[in-house]
């Protein structure tokens, strides 16, 4: 199944909360996430090696809103992520086998305020 595209933008002088994410079978049904593990990662580009510029996974910055009902939220602080255009995407594993659920890019811009 190809991922389903979705993109985001933030402002980098904001903390990040996405909006509800229903993720969805082929048919359009929720997808179940009992017991998946899911995990969102933001690179410079597609296929950059070595370390992610954001690494989150289900407990640490991804949030299963309703496993049966395939909702799910993302969520991290200001300046995680420095300003330009990158490439995120979201892995479900279930049963040792992994499945690409979205990509797309992952736009940061500078906001104007700044204080400790």
């Amino acid at each position: 199944m190809p991922a389903a595209p979705l993109d985001f933008s933030v402002v980098d002088n904001e903390d990040f909360t996405s909006p509800e994410i229903t993720i969805q079978n082929p048919d359009g049904s929720p997808r179940n996430l009992t017991g998946a593990l899911l995990h969102f990662q933001v690179r410079p580009c597609q296929g950059a090696p070595g370390s992610p510029l954001l690494d989150l996974s289900i407990g640490h910055g991804v949030t299963v809103l309703s496993a049966a009902g395939g909702k799910i939220q993302i969520a991290f602080g200001r300046f995680a992520v420095p300003a330009g255009d990158h490439w995120q995407d979201l892995i479900e594993e279930q049963s040792g086998y992994r499945t690409a659920i979205f990509q797309g890019r992952f736009e940061v811009t500078h906001g104007v305020t700044r204080w400790p």
